[in-house]
């Protein structure tokens, strides 16, 4: 399954810290992880040929997906989120020879410590600015 991107993984597991992963099916997920396995926290399904706007948020205790402005899942979470000190990488799995992305990824960002979207909002038409 391709990854829009991938912080963490562990050597011959690849459970990660955080990723959103698109399985052939097109249902993408946010994948929280940790030594002891995986949870996914769905995006609803996407087709190919068609652009559109991932976000994820945590919230003390609540981790929230959007697909295109609109909050698709809001829910407890069940994993620790770490950093294990492992690299991020965009478009790929771990060692960006498997699980490559086919496709293109404009204004990626990650903020901590600020839950940037809680509810229902309008995706961005233009180029980020520093917020």
């Amino acid at each position: 399954s391709p990854y829009l991107f991938n912080k963490g993984g562990l050597a011959a597991t690849y459970y990660t810290n955080y990723s959103i992963v698109i399985p052939s099916s097109g249902a993408a997920y946010l994948a929280l992880g940790n030594n002891g396995g995986e949870t996914g926290y769905n995006f609803g399904t996407i087709s190919t040929n068609t652009w559109y706007h991932f976000a994820a948020t945590r919230q003390g205790n609540t981790i929230r997906t959007f697909l295109n402005g609109t909050l698709v899942t809001s829910s407890s979470i069940g994993t620790t989120m770490t950093d294990n000190g492992q690299d991020l990488y965009i478009g790929a799995l771990k060692n960006l020879t498997t699980n490559v992305l086919n496709g293109y990824i404009d204004d990626f960002r990650i903020t901590k410590g600020y839950a940037r979207y809680t509810a229902n909002f309008t995706p961005p038409t233009s180029q980020l600015q520093d917020q």
